[in-house]
């Protein structure tokens, strides 16, 4: 039995000097964690329960009036999802246990209930702060305004994350969060991507889920070995004794008018711009309804070795957009209707938790390039209402490509009538400020970015498109459309 039992110890000794990445994995529970400390709309809350409890998880705490406590003691979940209204302090709307509601105006610092305190900062006795998520929390997600917004609220936040075997990622905003539905779609988006995208990355998943119903103003705090983790495979973070964070964020671009086979690379920056967009079209030519032949279902492939071909150096913003579409055209993956509508950047910066100034090392970890086209000269909305194609781009290259296209042939499109009036644009401007200031905590007057007038679906559903003003958000924050015609919000039941 002695040389049985030196054997397996000599077996293990061997594997961990050949494979030492196998000692340094942790597996993540099942467990997850909702709550909802907000007043307005719940139903996220309740979509990303029922995500995960239809992926055979166990429900933890689950709590549609979310209080303090279920903030703290979501520590014994893998993953927390908390949904509310937020201001850059960290201060948070939520729930007393006996159910009256607190408004963020008079709300706490959540991330100073947590804890934010080092109790060791020393190279002998190791790094922690005395936070109370130092169970089985890896993942928080965090659908609140404004929680990434400045370095020192994100210092904050990775205080709650220091030590070995605290949470690996926090997922948030940097500035306003969606409301109802699309925070429901992100939500249930999210899901998918974590349990059945190719690489199942959690940080990957946020911002790809966001970025897909239009949003470019996500972003994740998290500890640098944990970039590519998956929801309950994860690198064990025990190894590094002294903290090491990074912040990955999402900075948008419009291009207005871009040939994707004459490599036109004129542009502009819409938060800085506030250029009306306006298309120059004869009323006459814009139809109140047109029906593309087309699929509503996406197509998806994430499938890298497919694009294993692909190479491009992702750290110079000009040449990654031409070396991607000469790709694309090359394998006839881009249609000759395609113009470049939105490229996002995804950027990584190394944070110091204890350096209220701004992160170091700036570098350019990703893209996101967006496509679109035109029915009749009127582009059809890039947004989940509309058809696109978006490629992206990790340091490895391209790791997945989305896809909704219509013919756009016009003689081949079922047209209705043709438009004799609009709805005023400053009117329908108006409509959607007054939406948004219903549902945004704090909304300035100067959120909308851009006007255009596109083709877009009163939702995903739908066959047929009809003529939208869509006031694009600043800083990335997402779209509203208001039906050309009726005047109504669209894609907002």
């Amino acid at each position: 039995m002695k040389k049985n039992y030196r054997l397996i110890i000599s077996m293990l000794l061997t594997c961990l000097l050949l494979f030492p990445t196998l000692a340094l994995a942790e597996t993540g529970s099942t467990n997850f964690s909702a709550c909802y400390g907000g007043d307005l709309n719940s139903s996220d809350v309740t979509d990303f329960k029922n995500g995960f409890a239809n992926q055979g998880w166990s429900q933890y705490i689950y709590n549609l009036k979310g209080t303090i406590s279920n903030f703290k003691n979501a520590a014994n979940s893998n993953i927390f999802y908390w949904s509310g209204h937020g201001l850059s302090d960290g201060t948070m709307s939520y729930y007393t246990d006996s159910g009256q509601y607190v408004s963020y105006t008079n709300g706490v610092k959540m991330h100073d209930q947590v804890g934010t305190t080092y109790i060791s900062y020393n190279s002998t006795n190791g790094y922690y702060s005395d936070s109370v998520w130092n169970n089985k929390l890896n993942w928080v997600v965090l659908p609140v305004c404004n929680q990434l917004t400045t370095p020192a609220n994100r210092n904050k936040w990775a205080m709650t994350m220091v030590a070995p075997h605290r949470v690996k990622g926090l997922m948030s905003y940097q500035t306003i969060a969606p409301d109802y539905p699309t925070d429901n779609n992100i939500a249930k988006k999210f899901i998918d991507l974590c349990f059945n995208s190719s690489g199942k990355r959690v940080l990957y998943a946020w911002l790809q889920a966001n970025m897909y119903y239009g949003y470019a103003n996500a972003g994740a705090l998290y500890h640098s070995i944990n970039i590519n983790d998956q929801l309950t495979s994860i690198t064990d973070n025990s190894k590094y004794r002294q903290p090491y964070f990074n912040y990955m964020y999402e900075t948008d671009q419009i291009y207005t008018i871009y040939d994707p086979f004459t490599y036109n690379n004129q542009s502009i920056m819409l938060a800085s711009t506030g250029k009306d967009l306006t298309n120059i079209i004869p009323k006459n030519e814009v139809y109140d309804k047109v029906e593309l032949d087309a699929d509503n279902s996406v197509t998806i492939n994430d499938d890298k070795s497919k694009f294993s071909d692909f190479s491009a150096d992702i750290k110079n913003n000009e040449t990654i957009i031409k070396d991607t579409i000469k790709y694309l055209k090359d394998k006839g993956i881009l249609p000759n209707d395609a113009e470049l509508y939105r490229h996002v950047t995804l950027s990584v910066e190394d944070v110091n938790e204890l350096d209220i100034n701004a992160p170091k090392n700036s570098r350019i970890a990703g893209h996101i390039i967006q496509f679109r086209h035109k029915f009749n000269n009127i582009p059809i909305t890039s947004t989940n209402i509309g058809d696109y194609i978006n490629v992206y781009i990790d340091s490895d290259g391209i790791y997945s490509l989305e896809k909704k296209w219509s013919t756009t042939n016009y003689n081949k499109a079922r047209k209705s009538n043709k438009i004799n009036s609009f709805i005023d644009k400053e009117n329908a401007k108006n409509t959607a400020l007054k939406h948004l200031k219903s549902r945004i905590d704090n909304c300035p007057d100067d959120i909308i970015a851009n006007i255009e007038l596109v083709y877009a679906k009163n939702n995903e559903s739908d066959n047929s498109f009809v003529p939208a003003w869509e006031f694009y958000l600043a800083n990335g924050s997402g779209y509203v459309h208001i039906n050309a015609v009726t005047g109504e919000i669209m894609n907002s039941k």
